[in-house]
């Protein structure tokens, strides 16, 4: 006998699975195919967006033109993910931040994990961090959602931080 998984469908979830019912079709096949096409990394319902800190670095220093590379391969080739940085660097990437007007928030999952959302206000930063993490309201608990989480990268020789974000496709 097949194992019961039960789970809680956001507002925007439920939405998608009562139009799945609508047009007649199996939930419960939906729910598979979409769970199997995300894990076997099916990347093609994602679109990747590059945020550049200051703006005009992009085009300055990872278009094309001036390294010869396509857009994710040069900042994959000059920047490093911020947890590999040292505490000078690190110091580094927050002074640039606080430049452009932004901030590092962070919001405490559990004892052992935080999650660092880059925003100009603890606001918007709690608005992103709702699109990646769902809090139980009985258990306090927090579950992720589909949406990958960013990832924040800088570039120590241009001093640019860089937030790669995926967006679902329309």
């Amino acid at each position: 006998m097949a194992e019961i998984i039960t789970f809680r469908p956001t507002p925007e979830v439920q939405e998608i699975l009562n139009k799945i019912k609508e047009e007649g079709s199996s939930v419960g096949k939906y729910i598979n195919n979409s769970i199997v096409s995300a894990s076997s990394g099916g990347t093609g319902s994602y679109t990747t967006r590059f945020l550049f800190y200051p703006e005009d670095s992009e085009v300055i220093h990872f278009s094309q033109v001036n390294t010869g590379m396509p857009l994710s391969q040069s900042v994959a080739a000059y920047s490093v993910p911020v947890g590999q940085l040292s505490a000078k660097a690190y110091s580094d990437f927050k002074i640039t931040l606080m430049n452009c007007g932004m901030e590092y928030f962070y919001f405490r999952l559990n004892a052992d994990h935080v999650v660092g959302i880059i925003s100009t206000s603890r606001e918007e930063a709690s608005i992103e961090f709702s699109k990646y993490f769902i809090q139980d309201p009985e258990s306090k608990e927090y579950a992720r959602t589909m949406l990958p989480l960013p990832q924040v990268r800088y570039d120590r020789r241009a001093k640019t931080v860089i937030v790669i974000t995926k967006e679902p496709e329309l």
